[in-house]
């Protein structure tokens, strides 16, 4: 499968995933996004409405259908298996989207939810070094990265655990890797979800020109 082939639809109402947290002196779980999105989300694509997602289950699909939402983003925290209401509610919607063909994007978590669903591996990372640090991470040659393509990016890493290149099924393209050969992002079905392990809405100088070009292609069929 090429990558380069998903018709691009121009989204307008985004969803996106939340973490599931429990607040001091509460046993009441409660599910929650950073606030970095939303000014992220006001300086990456403006033109777009944004919500975010309750962890429903199966039902969030009719939640989303509700809404008209025809674009997701999968936020990042919570391991896969950590919080099984928000993995029944992802993975709910990864497949509505995928049957479809609703754009999505993950970071992080998102990456790692991506890669599960089409056969990568995961494990995790022994020595710390993509844990609250920066590192390089080189990008290959795709059409989705356009002008960065073959380059070397610094991006910033939260995640405990790694993806390999081992196991994917045919049709996933690999958009880039750290230096000891994990899988930094990537794409698959046609090019309809697109992934980075990195967070670009954790800058606090506002996203990068790569970001910037990675979600206004993704979502907009625009090129920075």
């Amino acid at each position: 499968m090429n990558a380069s082939i998903y018709n691009k639809k121009r989204v307008s109402r985004i969803g996106i995933t939340m973490r599931i947290t429990t607040a001091e002196n509460y046993d009441e779980p409660r599910d929650t996004l950073a606030q970095d999105w939303g000014h992220f989300m006001a300086a990456a694509l403006p033109t777009v409405s944004w919500m975010a997602i309750p962890n429903l289950g199966e039902k969030s699909i009719e939640y989303v259908k509700n809404w008209e939402i025809n674009g997701l983003i999968f936020s990042g925290g919570d391991d896969l298996g950590k919080t099984p209401a928000r993995d029944k509610t992802e993975q709910a919607l990864l497949g509505w989207a995928i049957e479809n063909s609703i754009p999505a994007f993950g970071v992080c978590r998102g990456l790692q939810l991506f890669a599960s669903q089409f056969g990568g591996s995961l494990s995790l990372c022994k020595d710390m070094s993509h844990v609250a640090v920066e590192h390089d991470v080189k990008l290959a040659s795709a059409p989705i990265l356009g002008p960065y393509s073959a380059t070397t990016r610094r991006v910033n890493s939260y995640h405990n655990q790694v993806v390999s290149d081992t196991g994917f099924q045919e049709g996933v393209v690999l958009l880039a890797q750290s230096s000891d050969g994990n899988i930094e992002a990537l794409q698959a079905c046609n090019g309809q979800l697109l992934a980075v392990m990195w967070h670009p809405e954790r800058r606090s100088d506002g996203p990068n020109d790569l970001d910037l070009h990675l979600l206004q292609s993704h979502f907009l069929g625009q090129h920075t």
